[in-house]
């Protein structure tokens, strides 16, 4: 359903746009644009990492935009789920907008970490060239489960702790470590957009639209598995992750072997 073309009454489109923003544990309106603040806070922080050398003079340039725009919501109709009053994905487009350099910049850093991930599945391709590796016996079936609004329900420090997770065993320097997961910070805690004339922050979770949303939530779900999918005793009871568990975020992959569901 990616590539569709949806038209949607627009007091319809509005109005879902609105019931999302009603959950008081995501989203809370904020009483102006707090673009600059956080571009102060963002500048102080790069400006110390450049100046204790973590950083050169190009990354120290391209971190701080000089003329950042607001981020913007907006939804994609969810059709496959229902073609009448469909629900929508919250995405936030924030191309431009004070957090956009430090995005990219993050996911760079921070991809090798997500597509090293034992359950790490890059496409569809991918993923059908393992099932042909499969030995499939009787009573065995595939399973799929899917994670309910990842990118909203990561509370932050989770994430940020799976963060730290994932750089423990990397060649980082600790004030390297720390400047990352600084930067990665304020773009999940400062996180926030313009819909119609009003501006909302949002409390948990990662935007949609983020260019290190994707990274984010994977090293979440890898972190995850690692502490404690893997070491359960269903997990362990049908065998090990390189036969018969993968992932594409925010979907699960699994083989069933027999009665014996994997978790």
């Amino acid at each position: 359903m990616g590539g569709a073309t949806v038209i949607m009454d627009t007091e319809s489109y509005r109005e879902e746009i609105l019931r999302q923003l009603q959950d008081t544990d995501v989203y809370s309106p904020l009483s102006k644009d707090p673009k600059w603040d956080i571009l102060r806070k963002m500048k102080l922080l790069v400006d110390n990492a450049y100046a204790n050398d973590l950083i050169d003079e190009k990354l120290h340039t391209y971190l701080i935009p000089p003329n950042p725009i607001t981020p913007m919501l907006y939804i994609l109709p969810k059709i496959h789920k229902r073609l009448q009053d469909p629900p929508g994905r919250p995405i936030v487009s924030g191309v431009d907008s004070v957090f956009s350099c430090a995005a990219t910049f993050l996911d760079k850093v921070l991809r090798e970490f997500a597509v090293g991930a034992k359950s790490y599945v890059r496409d569809t391709t991918d993923f059908l060239s393992r099932l042909s590796c499969l030995d499939f016996g009787e009573g065995d079936m595939l399973v799929s489960f899917d994670v309910t609004s990842l990118y909203t329900s990561i509370e932050h420090e989770l994430g940020l702790n799976a963060v730290r997770w994932a750089l423990e065993g990397s060649g980082y320097k600790p004030d390297i470590k720390m400047f990352l997961l600084s930067l990665l910070e304020i773009i999940l805690m400062d996180n926030y957009f313009l819909f119609e004339d009003r501006f909302y922050g949002q409390s948990r979770g990662t935007a949609m639209g983020s260019n290190v949303a994707p990274t984010y939530a994977n090293i979440y779900m890898a972190c995850l598995e690692e502490l404690s999918i893997y070491p359960s005793t269903p997990f362990k009871t049908v065998g090990g992750v390189d036969e018969i568990y993968r992932r594409h975020l925010p979907n699960m992959e699994g083989f069933n072997h027999g009665a014996t569901v994997v978790p």
